[in-house]
């Protein structure tokens, strides 16, 4: 197996980009769903787990965010391939999402449009128990 070192950056690159305007279904992007039905729902705590790949609490599983996470899955089996890893060599792999909905910020170019705030954390744990742990911001403070 390679450096585990690059676990982390790997964890990461795969939580942003999920969370990023890269993320877009065709109709919206994929962050900002999660955001509306955080708004709806009042349940602002998502686990993704990437392997299974899955979404926690159940009202986030719909039709588009479950095909959403089999997408993140094949990215996130790229990022290791180009690293030299295998997903054999992870024992797991999720993104918690955080949504804090009394501190979304208005855009300043697109009247109307609410920056989600969230609070983000990537994490990957190798086949020897070893966490490999990123926060990720949110992608419109880049």
């Amino acid at each position: 197996m390679p450096s585990s070192k690059k676990l982390k950056s790997i964890a990461h690159n795969t939580a942003h980009s999920y969370l990023s305007l890269m993320n877009y279904d065709g109709k919206e992007y994929i962050v900002e769903r999660l955001f509306q039905i955080a708004k709806q729902s009042k349940q602002t705590n998502i686990l993704i787990n990437i392997l299974k790949p899955s979404i926690e609490p159940a009202v986030y599983a719909t039709v588009e965010i479950i095909d959403s996470l089999i997408y993140l899955k094949r990215d996130f089996e790229r990022l290791l391939s180009a690293e030299m890893f295998s997903i054999d060599d992870i024992k797991s792999a999720s993104i918690r999402v955080d949504f804090d909905l009394e501190g979304t910020k208005q855009s300043d170019n697109v009247p109307g449009l609410e920056l989600p705030r969230y609070k983000c954390t990537s994490e990957i744990v190798d086949l020897n128990g070893k966490s490999h742990l990123k926060e990720v911001v949110e992608w419109w403070k880049y």
